[in-house]
């Protein structure tokens, strides 16, 4: 920057020069100054040293704070209770540290101002505490209740202990206000009586309320009313609040007496007798006092149980008060009538029959309401105005009506009808299977001593006068019978039965024409049926089984019925019978003997010699033979040679084999032993075998 100053220097004197706009350096380091004087040399530069201020610090939010830490300016001031302590927290400026503190930088003034007040912040409402390793410094306000509803200003100015220089002002704008008490009276009161709380809270400027009056129900007006709606202690707490946000409570005990549980019982009598009341209150505090009013304008009692005795018939409203020691009261009021005797009448239809529901008209009489009981005369009773009954058998019945009324006073009229007999129809088809001739067997039960015509409807349309019917429905599917019974004596019924005829099937299976004994066979179920499942119940011989197509064996030989019964679950079943021949099983076993000549010949002998079937004989030779009786074969070398009889009858096979041995070296049997001598006899183990021959 240049600046130009007019002005004189005499001689070996100096000048002290006051420049108009002070110089402000933005930034540090070292700046340079010139002088210059008109016809003179420059003077100068001269050095001056800028140091950097201890700025960048900020005034925090302390960790013991109970107000609102807001954003601190004028117009948005931090919010603090009266007696309550605040700590805020100032930040080392930048480029410093809290170890630093003392050393190197330092708090140099606090300076609290009164906005629009005079008055002054006391000594004890601050402290200050300096900064540490672990902590940064740190300033307690516990405003005195005389700065309530007053802003205050805060100042704070740091120190650069190395420069001596000052930071700028740090600022902060606190609002004092005072807290709330919360305070309020209640009344007791009676069961349904009207609960008054007084609020006795104080505080400063707009206050504002929440009660919770201990049932679950709150409410924010100032002074609130409220019935409860059962008696009881509860537990009251109402919560005052500045516009601050503050907020006190206080806590009081609502009760609600039990007002008497009144009631009270009596009898309605009849004209002329006097009706007993009896108290059933129950009172819960002290004794009870009470007031009767018998609604006639005359009686009046002041006892537990009175007797009253009314003068004319009519109905009164009878009220009761009762009162305990503590002024809690409860009415009622009940009403009795005096009425005079019904008359009882009714009337009946001049046509009646049993099976059928009769209407009994009442047409009693009576100025009160009453009751009736019917007795129908078979045992049955009701206890409705107008009766509807219906009669199981035809007979002469009496029927009774008693009227009462509420004072127990009764009439009764009896009357004597004549029950008809009426059909009761039924029937029973003989099937429900499509396709086939059903018959509708008529089950009805007729009355005695009458004639029955009957009349069928199919589907609202074919009709019959036959007693049982007979039809054929091709269609599957539901069928609507009616039935109607008409008695020469005019008594009518009718039966409706929807019946659903459903498709039939067609049993069949295929099974071998022959099968050998002990052999398997599958009986292969061919049944037809369009819709539906089928269940299946075949006959296997002396067995019996559930299964589509079965597989079974017999053993032995002869001709076996198999029968299939194919049915539904509405019953629609058929039928199918088939023979199944079992052939034996053809008895392969042979017996083998020597002819003992000695030349190779062995006799062979079928068990079932001369049996049907062919027979297949191999002898382990080049040959074999189809002989069905004992026969012998030569065997020409000696060895071991397999003997095989396979008998095969109506495909009815059987094989059986044997080994036997063949010796052609062997000696030939001797049948006379008076041939053979040996000696000597006895012997030492040595003898001699002599052989004679007489030829």
């Amino acid at each position: 920057m240049f600046e130009q100053i007019k002005d004189t220097i005499p001689f070996n004197d100096s000048l002290l020069v006051t420049l108009s706009t002070p110089i402000l350096f933005q930034d540090t380091g070292i700046k340079l100054l010139y002088a210059h004087i008109k016809g003179k040399p420059q003077i100068g530069p001269k050095n001056i040293v800028v140091n950097a201020l201890p700025n960048g610090s900020k005034i925090n939010k302390g960790n013991i704070f109970s107000g609102w830490f807001n954003g601190g300016d004028a117009i948005d001031p931090d919010i603090i209770a009266a007696l309550d302590s605040s700590e805020y927290e100032i930040l080392p400026p930048t480029n410093f540290t809290n170890s630093g503190y003392g050393a190197t930088w330092q708090i140099e003034a606090i300076e609290f101002t009164v906005l629009a007040s005079t008055k002054k912040i006391g000594l004890t409402d601050t402290i200050t505490f300096a900064a540490t390793n672990q902590k940064n410094a740190k300033l307690l306000f516990k405003p005195s209740s005389a700065l309530i509803n007053e802003t205050l200003k805060v100042g704070i100015v740091l120190r650069n202990n190395s420069t001596g220089c000052l930071s700028n002002v740090i600022e902060r704008f606190i609002k004092v206000v005072g807290k709330p008490t919360a305070s309020f009276a209640v009344n007791s009161v009676c069961e349904g009586g009207t609960t008054s709380f007084n609020n006795l809270s104080t505080g400063q400027g707009t206050l504002t309320y929440k009660w919770y009056f201990g049932d679950g129900d709150s409410s924010v007006a100032t002074n609130p009313q409220k019935k409860y709606s059962f008696p009881g202690t509860f537990n009251v707490k109402l919560y005052t609040y500045t516009k601050e946000g503050f907020v006190d409570s206080a806590t009081a005990i609502a009760t609600v007496y039990n007002s008497p549980n009144i009631g009270f019982i009596f009898k309605n009598q009849c004209e002329g007798i006097a009706i007993d009341f009896f108290d059933t209150s129950k009172v819960f505090y002290g004794q009870a006092n009470y007031k009767w009013n018998f609604g006639d304008g005359i009686g009046i009692a002041n006892t537990k149980t009175p007797s009253y005795l009314y003068g004319l018939n009519g109905v009164y409203t009878v009220s009761l008060s009762v009162k305990d020691s503590i002024g809690c009261e409860s009415q009622l009021s009940k009403q009795v009538t005096f009425a005079k005797k019904p008359n009882a009448n009714f009337s009946v239809p001049p046509l009646n029959c049993n099976q059928k529901k009769i209407a009994f008209t009442n047409n009693t009489v009576s100025a009160q309401p009453i009751g009736f009981v019917w007795y129908f005369g078979d045992g049955d009773s009701t206890t409705v105005k107008h009766s509807e009954h219906t009669y199981a058998n035809e007979g002469v019945y009496t029927v009774s009506l008693l009227a009462r009324n509420s004072f127990n006073c009764v009439d009764t009229i009896k009357k004597v009808i004549t029950l008809l007999g009426t059909p009761v129809p039924n029937f029973i088809p003989s099937t429900t299977c499509a396709n086939e001739t059903v018959l509708f067997k008529n089950t009805t039960k007729e009355p005695l001593n009458t004639e029955v015509n009957y009349l069928w409807t199919i589907n609202k349309t074919t009709t019959s006068q036959d007693v049982s019917p007979v039809f054929t429905f091709t269609a599957i599917g539901m069928v609507d019978i009616e039935l109607k019974a008409q008695a020469k004596n005019g008594c009518t019924a009718v039966i409706n039965k929807s019946i659903n005829f459903t498709e039939k099937p067609i049993a069949d299976f295929v099974i071998p024409q022959n099968v050998c004994a002990g052999f398997g066979y599958e009986a292969v179920n061919n049944t037809v049926l369009s819709i539906g499942s089928i269940d299946y119940r075949w006959t296997l011989g002396t067995k019996t089984s559930t299964l589509k197509s079965p597989i079974d064996t017999f053993y032995t030989k002869g001709n076996y019925p198999i029968e299939l019964i194919a049915s539904t679950s509405a019953g629609c079943a058929d039928t199918v019978l088939k023979t199944l021949n079992v052939l034996a099983i053809p008895n392969s076993e042979f017996l083998i003997e020597s002819r003992k000549t000695g030349d190779g010949y062995m006799i062979f002998t079928p068990v079932e010699a001369g049996g049907d079937g062919n027979y297949n004989w191999k002898y382990g030779l080049s040959g074999g033979s189809n002989n069905k009786q004992r026969h012998e074969v030569q065997f020409t070398t000696s060895g071991k040679f397999t003997i095989t009889l396979q008998i095969i009858n109506q495909g009815c096979a059987s094989i059986t084999s044997k080994d036997i041995f063949i010796d052609l070296t062997s000696i030939n049997d001797i049948e006379n032993s008076s041939l053979i001598k040996l000696f000597p006899n006895p012997s030492s183990g040595e003898f001699n075998i002599q052989l004679e021959n007489n030829e």
